[in-house]
């Protein structure tokens, strides 16, 4: 009995909450984490109030405290942001917009801009996260995305453009295939003379697609210019923010706003979040990647690689197939993670005489077998290879003891690969919030032979090589040795230090000879 009176009591409230937000049905529970903007905490809560009128249920993470929404006090923005996503976990919320997230490799954001022309709506994909280390396979992706985000949002058929940009034709001819094999893709035709799925700059002014498709760093000055051009850039005064985390498989829903925005775009990034609950996008988007898997998403993803690949007698690297990492990557920016990624692939492995070569041999067979192993380890602990991670078989370089510089993601500190001295090509991607936890990350090790720190801020650079307990820092820099400079390290690295004079020191034990050439009494209690 208890339970129908429950039943019914929240039926009578939601039809009241309804009536007085125009808005029916059970209310979406969105979190908002109110710390860190640029306009003050007193801006995202007046955003809270603006969106909480609008039939949501929006929980403020902060130290505000307001009538009509629920605050969930904080001490800082760190702590709101682990407040966050303990909601998010626990089920406590639906969604979460916030200013920052680490989004995993494999998901993106996507944003939803008023376009200054005609006062169009339009879709960015993407403007924030990483869709895939591969541009072109990023955009293709960047487009089923948008798609779910368009249609969730009551756009049953939405047009798709590609902004002009490197890879547009590429991403244009996959598509084009995809919508051939059965994939429902509407081409929108750009206002210029030639027309086209080609978006310009005039497309963007007007809004002509639906769904702008584009790289993650134009998109997000895309939809920053978009929503500040009207105050000079300081306030973003319209629109609806970087938009949603979407990805296969992932079913948080996120929302990302700029520090920038204010409160009229951080309500409409609140009510971005509430549509998409209310629509059920995370049922939206498993039925559109099963539709673009049906028309053969992943062989047409797998011939453009085969397609791009060098010719055998071209070919010094061979970059392995890319796969979606699902731990978070903090504090690394789209491009950032793609140059690294081609850097990588880039190196020069090959013979020692060669002058050409950056990378030669590990020093034997066993070497080689133990590096490669550790990349198992780190895979089998949860790691996710990114590139590399094999041995070279190609041409003259498969004689020898070769092996592709590796880079691994979704790397924890516990995990070996963090851990234990590798001695070979490897290198790991952690996340960490600020200076003092990467502090502590780079002394919870047995090693401490050598560090760097990359930064602009001099005081920070000094504050990090003191903290972190390495016998060597380098500052924007590494592996620079002058002649003459200590090297050796701390705790297990090393038997103390060499190239330097203070060698000596490590085979000195000092002693203090204290003399009293007085003949009266001396020490604690001399006689009185």
């Amino acid at each position: 009995m208890a339970n129908v009176e429950k039943m019914i009591a929240e039926t009578f409230l939601e039809m009241a909450q309804g009536l007085e937000s125009g808005s029916y049905g059970k209310r979406p529970k969105i979190a908002l984490t109110g710390m860190g903007s640029e306009h003050g905490e007193e801006n995202a809560m007046e955003a809270a109030l603006m969106a909480a009128k609008d039939g949501v249920d929006v929980y403020y993470i902060g130290s505000l405290e307001a009538e009509g929404v629920t605050t969930v006090k904080v001490a800082d923005d760190e702590e709101g942001h682990k407040k966050m996503e303990e909601m998010l976990a626990n089920g406590e919320v639906d969604g979460a917009v916030t200013m920052h997230f680490p989004f995993p490799i494999g998901v993106s954001t996507v944003g939803r801009v008023v376009t200054p022309a005609k006062g169009r709506e339009m879709f960015v994909a993407n403007t924030t996260g990483t869709s895939s280390a591969d541009r072109i396979e990023g955009m293709i992706k960047n487009t089923i995305y948008g798609i779910i985000a368009a249609k969730t949002c009551g756009i049953a058929n939405p047009t798709v453009g590609i902004l002009n940009v490197d890879g547009a034709r590429q991403t244009e001819k996959a598509l084009k295939e995809l919508q051939e094999n059965g994939y429902d893709i509407t081409f929108a035709e750009s206002a210029r003379a030639d027309g086209g799925c080609v978006m310009r700059g005039n497309d963007v002014l007007q809004g002509t697609p639906d769904i702008m498709v584009t790289d993650s760093l134009t998109g997000n000055i895309m939809v920053k210019m978009l929503s500040s051009a009207a105050t000079g850039g300081s306030f973003e005064a319209t629109g609806y923010g970087y938009g949603p985390g979407i990805g296969e498989g992932y079913e948080q829903l996120v929302m990302i706003v700029s520090r920038a925005s204010g409160a009229p775009v951080i309500a409409g990034a609140i009510r971005y979040a509430a549509q998409l609950v209310r629509n059920k996008v995370f049922a939206v988007a498993k039925a559109e990647f099963a539709a673009a898997k049906k028309a053969g998403l992943k062989e047409i993803l797998d011939a453009r690689k085969a397609a791009a690949k060098p010719a055998a007698a071209e070919e010094d690297v061979k970059e392995p197939p890319k796969e979606i990492v699902t731990a978070q990557i903090a504090g690394i920016e789209v491009m950032d993670l793609e140059d690294a990624v081609k850097a990588f692939n880039n190196v020069k492995v090959g013979v020692s005489w060669d002058p050409e070569t950056q990378m030669g041999s590990q020093i034997n067979e066993r070497q080689l077998e133990k590096i490669l192993s550790y990349v198992e380890i780190g895979k089998q602990e949860g790691a996710r290879l990114i590139c590399g991670g094999e041995r070279i078989t190609d041409g003259e370089l498969a004689k020898g003891c070769f092996m592709r510089p590796t880079l691994l993601a979704d790397v924890t500190n516990d995990m070996r690969v963090a851990q234990e001295e590798i001695f070979g090509p490897v290198a790991c991607i952690l996340k960490f919030r600020d200076e003092d936890e990467v502090i502590r990350m780079a002394n919870d090790n047995a090693y401490g032979l050598g560090g760097a720190v990359w930064t602009r801020d001099l005081n920070r650079a000094i504050r990090v090589s003191r903290g972190i307990e390495t016998g060597r820092m380098w500052v924007n820099t590494y592996n620079q040795i002058p002649e003459g400079s200590p090297f050796g390290g701390y705790k297990e690295s090393g038997i103390g230090r060499e190239t330097h004079k203070v060698i000596l020191e490590h085979y000195t034990q000092m002693k203090n000879i204290m003399i009293n050439l007085s003949e009266a009494p001396s020490g604690f209690y001399p006689a009185k």
